[in-house]
């Protein structure tokens, strides 16, 4: 300002001079400056800069302090807005089952089924455009009910529906869409769907894992995804995996809600099947009397939990050879999965498949086959072939036509059963041996020993591999090679084997 060329615009003495020098040495605004407001403001800051950087945060905190607690506020008012609305639809769908609904009116007895078809109808034709959550929730319910239901496709149908919206609203990662991708992988490990399934778990894993720790996801759909990621890898040929994710799983018990006790019963179970694949039969063994005896003392014991028990009990019985306790247990199980699940679940096609081997091992084969074919329609109607039951079912089959004279029949599902298992696992799995062990037998009980020798041969070989000494599976291939050689009239082979 002092140096300016108009004479008007420089100072005009020597004391407003010095007095701006001062006032600039103390940081206050001088004349020689614009008087405006940033000018004014600047030069505060800078006199005060630890109270306005105090004043600051204090400024900052409150704001985003508000903006939280207005987010909050508006989140909590949104869930109740969603629980109002899914609490009155799901009130609608089950006053459908009252005397006086439409429902009733078709002169038969109302089924849930019919229960989920009116309210996906209704559903349909309700207008949730402004709440995409809330249907999305319902989809999911209604979804995840037809899968109890054993309804495979319409339970993937709507819960595919219910992902893709929670996945544009929330995102992968959150646990609204986590947790209906629990359920539909569970969906897709038992049509066989297995790569999809693998890919999701091989993922998901780690934000499932993330978010329990967190406490946004319930412990029990990690407990549940790592059951189910076990199923799929031990059908996938890969045991020792499907141990790791199950004792995983167990180590959760400690988080998981109190009613969560069929849960950690399925992990077990599962284990015990996963230690039976090993070869370690006596461990498997010894966990399923340890959780039958667990739910015999349990007050709060569900059906569901003591029908699987019994069920696997019984398993375990037939494969000791203690048939007619196995039948018994067998049965009851059925029985009890016939009160709780539909006609269409694989957990029923599985007892009765079970049921089937024990009827061909008691040599009663009209029951036996009674029971296989229904165990098939059922695997039919709701899995793939890629189904781990599956080719065992088929394998069964085989064996009761042959001891009923279909010899052609009974070949084709046998080396059908060993097609399909090789499509699915590794040739060391010992699936494949047993298998390969039922058409040697097939073929020893047609006399065609030079074929049946080989394979039998290589199915001990495989069992011996895979399994621990003197389990039920070294078991039957031992007496397959000792009735090979003895039908083949070489008792020297035979004595090889015990014969």
């Amino acid at each position: 300002m002092a140096l300016r060329k108009e004479p008007a615009r420089r100072y005009q003495s020597a004391e407003a001079f010095a007095n701006d020098i001062e006032r600039h040495l103390k940081g206050l605004p001088v004349s020689a400056r614009p008087n405006t407001r940033q000018y004014r403001a600047s030069k505060f800051v800078k006199r005060h800069k630890v109270g306005v950087l105090a004043a600051s945060l204090i400024f900052l905190s409150l704001i985003g302090g508000i903006t939280v607690s207005l987010w909050q506020t508006r989140q909590a008012r949104l869930e109740k807005a969603k629980a109002v609305a899914v609490s009155t639809f799901m009130q609608t769908m089950l006053n459908a089952s009252s005397p006086s609904s439409n429902l009733q009116t078709g002169g038969h007895e109302l089924t849930v089924k019919d229960v989920l078809d009116d309210a996906s109808k209704r559903l349909a034709a309700e207008d949730l455009s402004g709440q995409p959550e809330v249907r999305a929730e319902l989809q999911k319910i209604i979804g995840s009910s037809y899968y109890n239901l054993g309804q495979y496709d319409l339970a993937e149908q709507n819960l595919n529906a219910a992902l893709e919206a929670q996945t544009r609203i929330y995102g992968e990662d959150h646990p609204e869409t986590l947790q209906t991708m629990v359920i539909l992988a569970g969906i897709w490990v038992g049509k066989g769907d297995n790569a999809k399934a693998n890919n999701f778990y091989r993922r998901s894993l780690p934000s499932l894992r993330l978010a329990s720790k967190n406490g946004t996801i319930q412990a029990d759909y990690l407990l549940t995804s790592f059951c189910d990621f076990a199923i799929l890898r031990r059908a996938q040929g890969d045991s020792k995996e499907a141990e790791i994710l199950l004792r995983e799983s167990l180590s959760l018990t400690s988080q998981l809600a109190d009613a969560s006790h069929s849960l950690l019963n399925n992990s077990r179970i599962v284990l015990a099947l996963t230690l039976a694949d090993q070869g370690k039969f006596d461990d498997a063994l010894e966990i399923i009397r340890e959780e039958s005896e667990s739910i015999r003392h349990r007050d709060d014991s569900l059906p569901i939990e003591r029908g699987v028990n019994l069920i696997f009990l019984g398993r375990f019985q037939m494969e000791q050879g203690n048939l007619s306790e196995a039948e018994k247990n067998l049965r009851d199980g059925e029985m009890i999965y016939r009160k709780i699940f539909s006609q269409s679940k694989l957990e029923l096609g599985d007892d009765l498949r079970l049921e089937a081997q024990t009827l061909y091992l008691e040599n009663k084969y009209p029951d036996a086959e009674n029971k296989i074919i229904e165990t098939l329609q059922i695997y039919r109607a709701g899995t793939s072939t890629g189904y781990i039951n599956y080719p065992t079912a088929l394998m069964v089959q085989g064996l009761i036509y042959s001891r009923t004279n279909r010899i052609e029949e009974a070949e084709k599902l046998l080396r059908e059963a060993i097609r399909i298992r090789g499509e699915h696992m590794p040739e060391t799995h010992f699936t494949r041996a047993m298998e390969d062990g039922a058409l040697g037998e097939f073929l020893t009980s047609q006399k065609r020993f030079a074929e049946a020798e080989p394979i039998l041969l290589k199915s001990f070989e495989s069992l011996n591999a895979s399994q621990a000494p003197g389990s039920p599976s070294i078991q039957t291939a031992t007496r397959r090679l000792r009735e090979l050689y003895a039908t083949w009239g070489k008792p020297e082979m035979a004595a090889v084997y015990g014969g």
